[in-house]
């Protein structure tokens, strides 16, 4: 039991070793996303920056910043929110035109993701400064990327768009799965290896009280 206890504290330690090296290669990697892409949006027309350099087969994402305007607003109680729907198709392209991504949005004020910087609304509509961020893609091999992206008109709500800008983030990674996993080892690690401390500890104190636990052996009858 002794041995086992040592084995098992053993494996709670390296598995705790092990998540805040994961953990701390996360951080290092958000800290080094950077946007490669700035470029202006107009409603209706195509939006063609240059190649550019990028990070192969790490992620991407492209987002779009909106400063607009609408007559439209939701109410709830006395808060408004002012109503917005534009379309947006982007896709992306390695520096010859091959391994075309396509990606399409509705770009809408209900969108749970979107980044709300500055909002002010009343009865009468309203102005708000947002960035909608795209799903992650991963970037070509061949480390040069092309973007074509076009921002439709708002047709539902009539929203007017007083500037928009179009980005794209280089070396953003999806940790979805490591997280996961270094969630996993955060809770178990411990668990194993206080269990594997006990264990030890039991088998230890069992092994000293063994020998006053053994019967005396029967002495030989003297001369």
């Amino acid at each position: 039991m002794t041995q086992l206890g040592r084995r098992l504290a053993v494996a709670g330690i390296v598995m705790m070793g092990a998540t805040m090296l994961l953990f701390g290669r996360e951080v290092e990697r958000a800290l080094q996303a950077r946007c490669v892409v700035l470029a202006p949006l107009e409603v209706g027309k195509e939006a063609t920056p240059d190649a550019i350099a990028v990070e192969p087969r790490r992620g991407c994402q492209v987002a779009v910043e909106l400063r607009l305007r609408s007559a439209s607003v939701a109410a709830a109680g006395n808060a408004y929110a002012p109503r917005y729907n534009f379309p947006f198709t982007c896709t992306t392209l390695d520096e010859v035109g091959g391994q075309p991504f396509t990606q399409q949005a509705a770009l809408r004020w209900d969108d749970a993701t979107r980044i709300v910087r500055d909002e002010s609304a009343d009865a009468s509509g309203g102005r708000v400064h947002v960035q909608h961020n795209l799903p992650e893609f991963r970037e070509p091999l061949s480390g040069k990327l092309r973007v074509r992206a076009t921002l439709g008109p708002d047709t539902e709500f009539g929203a007017t768009v007083e500037s928009a800008d179009l980005k794209v983030y280089d070396n953003v990674d999806r940790p979805a799965d490591e997280m996961v996993v270094a969630g996993v080892a955060l809770l178990v690690g411990p668990a194993v290896m206080v269990i594997g401390v006990t264990l030890a500890i039991v088998g230890w104190a069992r092994a000293r009280r063994q020998p006053d636990d053994e019967p005396m052996a029967d002495l030989p009858p003297g001369d």
